[in-house]
C-alpha cells in the first residue's frame, strides 16, 4: 500500500513539474493585442509620435508614425512574420517623423520572430538581432 502511495505521489510531482517546464518559453497568441513602439533599432522613438500595432484574425494594423498601415501577419509559434503591410501616404514634418516611419516599416517587413515578457514585445530579424521594442498598449 505504502509503495503504491509514493509510486502515485511520483507520477504526480512529475506530471505538475512537466506542466510547469512545458509553458515556460511559450510564445502567447498576439491576436486581439495592441501595442505601442518605445525603441526602433536600438534608439528611443521620437516624443509624440510613437509608432503603434494591433493584431487581429490575421490583420496587422496601426500608426507608423505619420501614416496609418496595415497588412497580413502570420504567427507560429515564437515565428513571427509581415506581408503586404501598405500605409496610407501623407507627408508629415519634421522629417525626422518620416525617417522613423520608413525605419519602423522596414522593421516589420524584416521582422522573423517575436519574444513576449509580461507587458514587452520584442521584434528580431533573421539573425536574432533586436529590431523593434514594444509596451502593450493601454
Amino acid at each position: 500500500m505504502i509503495k503504491q502511495l509514493f509510486a502515485l505521489l511520483l507520477v504526480t510531482v512529475a506530471l505538475v513539474l512537466a506542466a510547469c517546464i512545458g509553458t515556460g518559453n511559450q510564445p502567447l497568441d498576439l491576436n486581439g493585442t495592441a501595442w505601442v513602439l518605445t525603441h526602433l533599432n536600438g534608439q528611443p522613438v521620437l516624443d509624440g509620435s510613437p509608432p503603434t500595432i494591433r493584431f487581429e484574425n490575421g490583420q496587422a494594423s496601426g500608426n507608423a508614425s505619420c501614416n496609418s498601415f496595415g497588412g497580413d501577419y502570420t504567427q507560429r509559434g515564437d515565428k513571427l512574420t509581415f506581408e503586404a503591410l501598405m500605409s496610407t501616404l501623407m507627408a508629415c514634418f519634421p522629417e525626422e517623423i518620416m525617417q522613423q516611419e520608413q525605419a519602423y516599416l522596414s522593421a516589420l517587413a524584416s521582422t522573423a520572430s517575436y519574444q513576449l515578457e509580461g507587458d514587452r514585445l520584442t521584434l528580431f530579424d533573421a539573425d536574432g538581432n533586436v529590431l523593434a521594442e514594444f509596451v502593450a498598449a493601454e
